[in-house]
């Protein structure tokens, strides 16, 4: 029985829910053959076509619950020797006859199992002598057919080659190779025809022309066949499978009928026969070859197989002309790359390097402009929108689905009103992420392209109720109908967005090794950085933007030598203070009003210890103004100047008490005179002058040394001075 929720019966279906209707579970045939269905274990009969009297000479009754040996000919061992070797849920030929009632009948024959276990068994009435003699002639024809295909250069040159091929094997009156676009649309690209038949080549046929339910069967049964468009269906007997009491499984029956509402589709188009076959590319449906004929036609097995060959030939030479485009894209990318790292190897940015050359770029996909955007920029080339209006597609693009992380619309302007100003310059977006997270992203655009698009009929006809399907048509004209569409770009193809995968893993890619070579940088950097820190005689501490302690050299930890304080946080500092308030103080002003702070405090060393110190605290600000990246405190031991100040003054006082023997040597005329007295003037200013120079280092740890220096300098340059005074006084005395 069939289960609740799976869509409507076989042949209840109408155009508002005909995707979900069960056309597997058809429960009748086409009149060319004779269904069997047998028992797995024996080939006992348990079900029948209602032809059987026409096709077998059995009455379907007479038959049932009986061994298919009954039939007579080859048919019966044929069958047995199947299901001993094993049988598949593919159809598998061979060439049968059946000798009932004194009639030798011959047939091309096929045999499958199905999910239910049920072995199926389709006869279709043949001359075995004709049918086998046909077969042999086919190699040769499919080789010549294989060597043609394989000569196409590009997807134009394999349909037209691939629609001639199908008419000269099959000898329907049209034949043509259809493909599905993104959104489920067909387009004819490939037709041969007779001459007298309007032509198709060009048109558009909307995704609702063929249900998902069909597109399901046609990749399992890659070619099915009608032969008369006019038939009258023949009945399973009993209608369900005695063993499950459900609908048999018909998906793989060649006879399977086909759904009322699909016949009046093709009837609406004039066509009596056809002949489809199914083009796969990686597991999904890319295309059909469909053949029509406008009289009834029934193609031998043969036939059907050469059909299903080629298709698969056309399959393996799509993958090689995408593969091809693949390949000259990847030239591209390499170049692309190369130059990137170049550039970023001499320090230069891969960003600005890879928009140096975005007509290549644009080339590379037919874009008209090109975008480089992160949160921080854009970096543009081309016909584009300004950069507020790139930000919000931006913004956009990131809410949205990008399959295999590629995003793609031709009507951006269509799927979002706001957009529609944009379309001169925006009608269409290819975009890939380069980095998550961090919003980086490569955008192609495509300006508005005002198409005109030749459908087969008009596809948004509305559609009358109705419960017959012949009321409830499909579409009765196929009348050429050409839509104007405004709002879009040209579609962007499968090698447009094959390409645009391809950039973006190498820009992630160069992206990362660049990354990587400036974390490395910025590794040793920091490395460096730090020995410097450490190095300073000047307490460092380094917070983040929260007042989170990141960094304290070792000079600050010396600082402190109390071990039950732990400084974490800036909050912490004011506990390593005599006066907490304020240092309570300095803290609020850093965080609160990010305002540098300085000023001195005393510091509790412990035991008693106070340590007299400068502080200056910073606030680093972010770079986009949005709060703090973070804060520096650096404290300087004031100890040093303290000492530094009683050095200077005991220096000071050195250079006057220096100056003292000039007094004592009044008895020397000379030291009286004008020119003695300059000299040690003179002496002393240079000595007093040399420590205000160095007390414009206070503070430094090489301050008391200097001075200390200076000292002795001062006290034997004066020296000197009275020495040449007095020797000069003494060699006038004694002339």
């Amino acid at each position: 029985m069939r289960k609740r929720g799976e869509g409507p019966a076989f042949g209840e279906a109408d155009l508002s829910n005909c995707d979900r209707e069960l056309i597997h579970l058809a429960g009748s045939i086409q009149p060319y053959g004779v269904m069997l269905v047998l028992d797995a274990s024996s080939p006992v009969v348990l079900q029948v076509s209602d032809n059987a009297l026409e096709m077998l000479g059995i009455a379907p009754e007479a038959l049932l619950e009986q061994l298919v040996d009954r039939l007579g000919g080859d048919l019966g061992s044929l069958v047995r020797r199947r299901l001993q070797e094993g049988i598949g849920a593919v159809p598998s030929p061979f060439l049968a006859t059946t000798d009932y009632g004194g009639v030798r009948r011959g047939f091309e024959a096929l045999i499958h199992r199905n999910a239910a276990d049920a072995v199926i068994v389709e006869l279709v009435p043949s001359d075995v002598h004709d049918v086998s003699a046909f077969a042999k002639g086919l190699p040769k024809r499919l080789a010549s057919a294989v060597a043609r295909l394989g000569e196409a250069t590009t997807l134009e040159a394999l349909a037209d080659t691939a629609a001639r091929i199908y008419r000269e094997l099959a000898g329907y009156d049209r034949a043509m190779f259809y493909r599905f676009d993104p959104d489920g649309h067909g387009e004819v690209i490939g037709e041969a025809k007779a001459e007298h038949l309007e032509p198709y080549l060009g048109l558009h046929y909307p995704e609702s022309d063929i249900p998902q339910r069909a597109r399901e069967l046609y990749l399992r049964n890659r070619v099915r066949v009608l032969a008369d468009v006019h038939y009258e269906p023949v009945p399973l007997l009993p209608r369900l499978f005695p063993p499950t009491g459900e609908d048999l499984d018909m998906s793989m029956c060649w006879l399977r009928s086909m759904s009322p509402l699909h016949l009046q589709y093709l009837k609406n188009m004039g066509v009596t026969a056809t002949l489809v076959a199914s083009i796969v590319r990686e597991g999904k449906l890319w295309g059909l070859m469909a053949c029509h004929h406008y009289s009834p036609r029934q193609v031998p097995y043969a036939v059907r197989v050469a059909c299903d060959l080629v298709a698969e030939i056309v399959a393996t030479r799509v993958a090689v002309l995408e593969n091809f485009s693949r390949v000259r894209t990847a030239a591209t990318v390499r170049r692309i790359e190369g130059r990137l790292i170049e550039v970023t190897s001499r320090g230069g940015r891969w960003q600005e390097a890879l928009m140096e050359d975005a007509r290549e770029l644009m080339r590379l996909v037919g874009a008209t402009g090109v975008v480089l955007a992160n949160e921080d920029e854009l970096i543009t080339a081309g016909d584009l929108p300004s950069t507020a209006e790139l930000r919000a597609i931006v913004d956009w693009i990131a809410t949205q689905p990008a399959p295999g992380g590629v995003f793609a619309s031709a009507s951006v302007a269509l799927d979002v009103r706001e957009f529609a100003p944009l379309a001169p310059a925006a009608a269409g977006v290819l975009a890939v992420e380069l980095s998550r997270p961090g919003g980086e992203y490569i955008l192609w655009m495509r300006g508005e392209q005002v198409q005109e698009v030749r459908w087969a009929g008009n596809p948004h006809k509305p559609v009358l109720p109705g419960n017959d399907p012949r009321e409830l048509s499909p579409r009765r004209s196929f009348a050429v109908w050409t839509e104007r569409v405004r709002l879009t770009s040209r579609v962007w193809s499968p090698a447009d967005i094959i390409a645009a995968q391809a950039v973006g893993v190498s820009l992630r890619d160069v992206a990362l090794q660049v990354r990587s070579m400036s974390y490395l940088i910025a590794e040793d950097r920091l490395a460096h950085l730090r020995r410097v820190l450490q190095g300073s005689t000047d307490g460092v501490l380094v917070a983040d933007g929260t007042g989170r302690v990141r960094f304290a050299n070792e000079a600050f930890s010396r600082f402190f030598r109390r071990p039950h304080v732990h400084v974490a946080d800036l909050d912490d500092l004011p506990l390593l203070f005599t006066d907490p308030q304020a240092a309570r103080g300095m803290v609020r002003a850093l965080v609160e009003r990010r305002q540098s702070w300085r000023g001195e405090l005393p510091l509790d060393a412990g035991g008693g210890v106070t340590i007299p110190v400068a502080v200056r605290a910073d606030v680093i600000p972010r770079l986009d103004g949005f709060g703090a990246l973070g804060h520096i405190v650096l404290i300087t031991s004031l100890s040093e100047r303290q000492e530094a100040d009683a050095m200077r003054q005991r220096v000071h006082r050195a250079i006057l008490e220096a100056q003292r023997p000039l007094a004592r040597l009044d008895h020397v005329p000379l030291t009286r005179d004008a020119d003695s007295q300059d000299l040690v003037k003179v002496v002393a200013a240079s000595a007093s002058l040399a420590v205000m120079e160095v007390a414009e280092e206070a503070g430094t740890s090489n301050v008391v040394p200097a001075l200390d220096g200076l000292e002795a300098a001062s006290r034997r340059a004066t020296d000197l001075a009275v020495q040449m005074i007095v020797y000069a006084a003494h060699g006038d005395k004694e002339t």
